[in-house]
């Protein structure tokens, strides 16, 4: 009965230390071409290679990537589409009022930069005139969305006096 505590004791590390050091490899990914060079920016990248063999990659009918050398591919989905809209929004810039027309009811909103809400929320069903008399000189962001407040379009604009 005491033999199997010390195996226990014994054993025991020793097949952890087997586990552990069976998973201490890595792999890096490496590229065997005859050129190639990557450009990074803080907004992007580019990396590209010749002379290696080909594999291609397809999804829905669009090839992502060609060669061996594949870089992580990010597709943005949208969680549901938003509908395209025609609206017209003038004078840009504007001094006494701003005119807007679009094809289906749409309710707006105009803040300055700072996000304090300036016009509160107009509904227009085909079009309307915003006096814009009362306010100052600067830029203005103009938020168009439908009557059930989803995002369809983002104006910016400025106000001249």
């Amino acid at each position: 009965m005491k033999k199997y505590p010390v195996l226990l004791f014994v054993a025991l590390p020793i097949i952890l230390l087997t586990v552990r050091l069976a998973h201490a490899q890595t792999m890096e990914t490496e590229v065997v071409g005859a050129a190639g060079t990557s450009v990074s920016t803080a907004t992007a990248s580019l990396q590209w290679t010749v002379g290696e063999p080909m594999i291609r990659t397809t999804g829905q009918s669009a090839v992502l990537s060609e060669g061996f050398h594949q870089t992580a591919v990010w597709e943005i989905v949208p969680i549901e589409e938003v509908p395209e809209i025609d609206i017209t929004v003038w004078p840009n810039p504007f001094s006494e009022y701003v005119e807007i027309r679009t094809v289906q009811p749409v309710q707006v909103v105009l803040n300055d930069l700072s996000g304090k809400r300036m016009i509160d929320e107009v509904r227009i069903a085909q079009s309307a005139t915003l006096s814009t008399t009362h306010l100052s000189a600067g830029a203005y962001i103009l938020s168009v969305s439908t009557l059930d407040r989803k995002h369809l379009s983002t104006y910016k604009l400025v106000h001249i006096p």
